[in-house]
């Protein structure tokens, strides 16, 4: 059955050599190609321009070294090659042509075979193009996850001021270019410093986006007004009209140096941990339902005592979470566990352990979920 003509219509890339030297033939299947869809040329072999891809189609057999090895650098390269004459050499030559027609004179055939193959170099062409083009955008989302994942490191806090009475070290490591997880240091004069970290469900580019609308709605809020559990009822009420499919984690603490006292509220975090410097470890214990699903949500205000060289251990689920092979979690007892076992090294390298463990206790060489955290430690000589 005769291919359809508007099969064709679109093919505009490939030409159709016809070469010989019998014009006679030449012409017969130029006559019934003309009317057709693509571009068509007769030319002799001398007029055989090099790296011009298309169909060629050949009536009559190469003759002396220059054409044979014209003939040959045709099939090497990028065309479709269809022989009508006969070759007496080796079965091994013969398999080199795309298509081997010797003596064909039916041109009905010949013109449908002919119209199949620039099916095929146009439907290559095509997906060619379409490659090429899923590369270029892979490279442009590639460059703009990489300014988005600048972007997104620049809302958290960067230049910590060495004059307060507590060191703070901090790890992020999100699951891809961009994350979920957030935390934020906040002075409000020289003794009351606010620590918030949270987690919004989910990866990526949305979960990116809270994150960011989080740290805006921070720099908006009289902070410094605000017990934990007011700040996070406030941010409840912002987010529950704007992330209906996404929700957040988070958990807030006001550090008081002058009283030596950590203020804080937990709004379905993960119960974050305190280690004293005797070595006796607390879970911060505080009832709140996650920020953006329900309105009116009650959210509690505890308050536990400080004392010098205690360390306060604020992290996300992307910790606890980690799985290894055995489909065992890392969980919150191999955490405390340890955070006990470096609680005489410095924070920067008990920060350092507690995340080679983690990393050596995954089943993937990545990150399942995003990871975070930030050790304050309250200086001795306070």
């Amino acid at each position: 059955m005769e291919y359809e003509n508007h099969l064709y219509n679109n093919i505009v890339d490939t030409r159709v050599f016809i070469v010989g030297r019998n014009n006679k033939k030449i012409n017969k299947i130029k006559n019934i190609l003309e009317n057709e869809y693509f571009e068509c040329n007769t030319i002799t072999w001398n007029e055989i321009q090099r790296n011009v891809e298309g169909v060629y189609v050949f009536c009559d057999p190469p003759k002396g070294n220059y054409e044979k090895q014209l003939y040959q650098s045709l099939i090497n390269e990028n065309n479709y090659i269809i022989s009508l004459f006969r070759i007496n050499n080796t079965r091994k030559e013969i398999q080199n042509h795309l298509l081997y027609l010797p003596a064909m004179n039916n041109l009905y055939i010949i013109k449908n075979i002919i119209k199949w193959i620039i099916t095929q170099k146009d439907q290559e062409i095509k997906l060619k193009k379409f490659r090429e083009e899923l590369q270029n955008r892979r490279e442009e989302w590639i460059s703009e996850l990489a300014l988005a994942n600048e972007l997104q490191k620049s809302l958290l806090p960067r230049n910590i001021s060495k004059d307060l009475p507590i060191n703070f070290t901090h790890r992020y490591l999100p699951h891809a270019y961009i994350g979920g997880d957030f935390f934020d240091i906040i002075r409000f004069d020289n003794n009351r410093i606010g620590i918030i970290i949270a987690d919004v469900s989910g990866h990526g580019a949305a979960a990116a986006f809270i994150t960011a609308m989080l740290k805006s709605s921070l720099d908006h809020f009289p902070l410094e007004k605000l017990s934990p559990a007011q700040l996070l009822s406030q941010l409840n009420d912002e987010f529950f009209d704007h992330i209906r499919e996404h929700y957040i984690t988070a958990f807030y603490s006001i550090i008081d140096t002058e009283n030596m006292n950590c203020t804080y509220c937990n709004a379905g975090h993960p119960k974050q941990l305190l280690i004293h410097n005797n070595g006796k470890m607390e879970e911060l214990k505080a009832s709140g339902f996650f920020i953006g699903m329900f309105k009116n949500i009650v959210f509690e205000d505890r308050i536990t005592p400080l004392y010098p060289g205690d360390r306060l251990i604020f992290f996300t689920d992307g910790i606890i979470g980690v799985r290894n092979t055995k489909d065992e979690l890392f969980g919150l007892k191999t955490l405390k566990r340890h955070i006990k076992k470096g609680k005489d090294d410095n924070i920067t390298s008990l920060s350092n352990n507690i995340i080679d463990n983690v990393i050596m206790h995954m089943k993937e060489n990545r990150f399942p979920d995003d990871i975070t955290l930030l050790i304050a430690e309250m200086i001795e000589d306070i």
